[in-house]
């Protein structure tokens, strides 16, 4: 599971191959042949999509903004028509923070906007009937710091984070709730025994099982299994002074290792609209999911998979891993808008895109792709 601050990933257009002739409208431009060539049969241009979507009960889902709120919608495959829409939200979760876009059940899981703006603040963990837009089941409600996804051992069940308020008190809390009922499985306390301010602050997952707690001064990074803690240890003993999730992540579990395979980026100069790095300040590493002991690590690479690509053997709907990885070098300089998504980058980027092996780190290939966009 790949989560970073920019999309630097041009959205894949919802289409299907068509032939020759079209109609078009300002929304809508259809063609009207059977697939022959490769040419799509309809193009959606009124929609700004902020996910890559996904096929599920027999709809293209995905995450859209409209009029400044985000949206989950389902697009009929063969007319490109919208069949339903339905109000979404980033509850707290770290704008610029790539939506994720997950089948688990059948349903698709969201935070809904039962209380307040669409744009964020309270909402609840939901799952909805791809088929309709209908609403299945509603969990907990409260401030949530990620976006729902599959639990480790159990990717039929919903894990998400956020703050719940009990008897006047608010702590950080992972969420586990069966995917097709929605009934709470368990609720665990992201507390790391010992550590002083990660009672009160948000966690957020980094990967299946794999949490950021919210702790600082100094960070933490945490495995959980089931509803307990398997290891937490400063995030400085994996990662180079400075590194931290606030500015960007990108991490699998790979199972079939052992291991956690990713990424997370340097410092970063940030405004209230703006945030820019050094894309060459990053390193991705391998380490053990038991004990988080390191493996293998490579300075100055970002991993890629999920993020920029779909890599060989993984599947984002269904949450399953790579079986190769797929890494990013780059020099120059990014700057991400973090109200709009979008960013621009320095004329002298670069990127030379690397698969390697998830099991050592070890470069199986190399790709000069020249200016990077």
């Amino acid at each position: 599971m790949s989560r970073n601050w920019v999309i630097r990933l041009f959205i894949v257009v919802l289409a299907v191959a068509s032939g020759c002739s079209t109609t078009t409208t300002s929304k809508l431009t259809t063609n009207s042949s059977s697939p022959q060539n490769g040419n799509p049969i309809w193009v959606r241009s009124d929609i700004e999509p902020v996910s890559q979507p996904i096929e599920a009960g027999g709809q293209f889902v995905a995450y859209i903004v409209a009029n400044g709120n985000l949206e989950l919608v389902g697009l009929n495959p063969e007319t490109g028509v919208t069949d339903w829409r339905i109000d979404a939200s980033a509850s707290n979760i770290t704008p610029g923070v790539t939506p994720v876009l997950v089948s688990i059940a059948g349903l698709i899981p969201i935070l809904y906007p039962t209380y307040g703006s669409a744009s964020g603040g309270r909402v609840q963990s939901a799952a909805i009937n791809p088929a309709n837009g209908s609403i299945v089941w509603k969990g907990e409600s409260g401030i949530y710091s990620d976006w729902p996804s599959p639990c480790p051992g159990s990717l039929t069940n919903v894990c998400d984070e956020g703050e719940l308020s009990v008897s006047n008190a608010s702590y950080s809390t992972i969420f586990d709730y069966d995917g097709k009922s929605g009934k709470l499985v368990s609720s665990t306390p992201s507390i790391i025994p010992g550590h002083p301010n990660t009672q009160t602050t948000y966690a957020r997952q980094l990967a299946l099982g794999l949490y950021d707690p919210g702790a600082r001064n100094p960070e933490y990074i945490m495995s959980v299994t089931g509803d307990a803690i398997t290891w937490a240890s400063p995030l400085s003993s994996l990662f180079p002074p400075g590194f931290t999730s606030d500015t960007g992540w990108a991490f699998d579990r790979v199972d079939a290792d052992h291991l956690y395979v990713g990424s997370i980026e340097g410092p970063a100069t940030k405004t209230q609209t703006t945030m820019t790095e050094n894309l060459a300040d990053q390193m991705t590493l391998g380490f053990s999911i038991d004990n988080g002991t390191i493996a293998w690590s490579d300075a100055g690479v970002a991993y890629a998979c999920g993020n920029l690509f779909y890599c060989p053997g993984s599947n984002s709907a269904n949450a399953t891993a790579p079986t190769i990885g797929v890494r990013t070098r780059e020099t120059g300089t990014a700057t991400a808008n973090l109200k709009t998504y979008k960013f621009t980058v320095s004329s002298d980027a670069s990127v030379v895109i690397e698969g390697f092996d998830l099991a050592t780190g070890k470069t199986l290939w190399s790709f000069d792709a020249g200016h990077d966009v």
